[in-house]
Formats: structure tokens, C-alpha cells, sequence
């Protein structure tokens, strides 16, 4: 009985790759602006000040790590196999809340919508 319960697990995850977040680092120094990091010409963010983008899965936090460092949080791919992606679930919400994704699936001639 356990062996069963076992493969119906192993079964059922197999259907579903979540990978949980993103990372990306990079130093964006501004030698004209002092304690902060660039984000383009018209953006700066002080150390420890983070900015959720509009209509973007993401946080940006800027660090001070022997120069001004950028880090950009995002959620990752999220897959499950035989279904459509629909999109983000409410894209309104900030990082790591907006992570949260539709996906639109067909068996046995019926639709189903799941979100993970």
C-alpha cells in the first residue's frame, strides 16, 4: 500500500516544475551620485531602498557591497507539462506575491484551471 501511495506521489510532481526565484546581481556605480545605485538616467535608489516595478514580478534592492550593487529578484519559470500558461494570477501584487501564476489545463476533453 505504501508503494502505491508512493508512485501516485512521484506521479503527480512530476507533472509540475516550480523553480522559486531569479537572481540577478550587478554593480551600476554612478560616480556622479554618492550612496546610491543607478537604475537608468532618470532612476536612482538609495542603499537598502527597494522598488517594485509596474507591470513586472520584481524587486530591486540596492546594497552597498564595497561598491553600489543592484539586486533583482524575480520569479522563475514555472511549468506544467500539458498545460498553457495563462499568465500571472495578479501581476498588482509586489514580489515575491505576484509570483503566483494560472495555468490552463486540458484532459479528457475538459478544462481545468490551476494556479501555482
Amino acid at each position: 500500500m505504501k508503494c502505491v501511495v508512493c508512485v501516485i506521489a512521484v506521479v503527480a510532481l512530476s507533472y509540475i516544475y516550480v523553480a522559486e526565484s531569479g537572481v540577478w546581481r550587478g554593480v551600476r556605480f554612478d560616480k556622479t551620485e554618492r550612496n546610491q545605485c543607478k537604475i537608468n538616467d532618470f532612476m536612482f535608489l538609495y542603499y537598502n531602498q527597494e522598488y517594485h516595478p509596474p507591470r513586472s514580478c520584481e524587486k530591486v534592492i540596492c546594497t552597498k557591497n564595497r561598491r553600489s550593487e543592484l539586486t533583482v529578484y524575480n520569479c522563475d519559470e514555472r511549468v506544467v507539462w500539458g498545460c498553457e500558461d495563462a499568465g500571472y494570477v495578479n501581476i498588482s501584487k509586489n514580489y515575491p506575491e505576484c509570483c503566483l501564476r494560472k495555468f490552463i489545463c486540458k484532459r479528457d476533453g475538459k478544462e481545468k484551471i490551476i494556479e501555482i
